[in-house]
C-alpha cells in the first residue's frame, strides 16, 4: 500500500532538513544525523544540536477541490543547539536556515502541499553548565487528499 500524502508529506520535510549544511548554502549543520522525527530519548548536551519535528495535529479546512479534503498538518520543530557566547545568533541561524528550507519550493514539499503557512517561533535560553539555547517553531503545511484520506 502507498504510503498516505501526509507520510509523504513528512517524509519530504525529513529529507529536506537533513539537507541543511554550509556545503548546501546553509548557515548551520543541522542536516543528516542530527533530524529527528518525534525523538523519545533524552537529548544531551554533547548530542547538541538536534533538530526535533513532529506532526501534532492535522485539520479538516475549508476550500477543498471538488472531491477531495483539504488538510492543515501542523508541524512542530524543536532545536536545541549549545555554543557559548554566540548562542543566541546561532539560533537565529537555525531559524533562518530552517525557514529557507521550508520555503525552498514555496512551501509545496516537491508538489505535495498547496503551500505552507507562514510559521511562528519562539526562542528560548537555558543557563545550566553549558549556555543552550532553543527555539521552536510551527508552521501549517496545506494540502489536498482525496475525501476520506489523509
Amino acid at each position: 500500500m502507498p504510503d498516505t500524502i501526509q507520510q509523504q508529506i513528512i517524509n519530504a520535510i525529513d529529507a529536506r532538513f537533513k539537507t541543511i549544511t554550509i556545503a548546501n548554502g546553509y548557515n548551520t549543520e543541522l542536516g543528516a544525523d542530527k533530524v529527528f522525527e518525534w525523538r523519545e530519548t533524552p537529548i544531551y548536551v554533547n548530542n547538541l544540536p538536534v533538530l526535533t519535528y513532529r506532526d501534532t495535529a492535522n485539520e479538516k479546512i475549508e476550500n477543498g477541490p471538488i472531491g477531495f479534503f483539504r488538510w492543515s498538518l501542523t508541524i512542530e520543530i524543536e532545536v536545541e543547539i549549545a555554543s557559548g557566547a554566540a548562542t543566541l545568533s546561532n539560533i537565529r541561524n537555525v531559524v533562518a536556515d530552517i525557514l529557507k528550507a521550508a520555503g525552498t519550493d514555496k512551501g509545496t514539499w516537491n508538489g505535495l502541499a498547496e503551500y505552507t503557512e507562514q510559521p511562528s517561533s519562539a526562542l528560548m535560553v537555558k543557563h545550566e553548565e553549558n549556555k543552550i539555547a532553543g527555539v521552536k517553531i510551527t508552521f501549517s503545511v496545506i494540502y489536498d487528499a482525496p475525501a476520506w484520506q489523509v
